[in-house]
């Protein structure tokens, strides 16, 4: 919500693959990510967070407590990203 702006849309896909796996596809059309901020998102001690659509502030913390709790009930989280295009996360189970 925070990079999505008041008219943006965020889509939110599920689905069971063939081998058990529940998958969850969080996406928006909001602001992107760079792949330099890509490659600090996930790491405390760089500094990744920036302010959102609406000046919102943030530490980033919440993203990294997100993936550390998805890989400790063995999952994964995956994301890609285009600068002014949107960014889609991946959570697989």
């Amino acid at each position: 919500l925070k990079f999505t702006d008041k008219e943006g849309q965020i889509r939110f896909k599920y689905k069971n693959t063939e081998g058990g796996q529940k998958v969850l596809e969080i996406q928006d059309n909001g602001i992107g990510m760079p792949q330099e901020t890509i490659d600090k998102l996930f790491k405390v001690e760089q500094n990744a967070h920036r302010a959102g659509t609406a000046k919102e502030s943030g530490t980033g913390l919440g993203l990294i407590l997100t993936k550390e709790l998805v890989e400790l009930n063995k999952g994964r989280m995956d994301l890609t990203s285009e600068v002014g295009k949107g960014t889609t996360f991946v959570l697989a189970f």
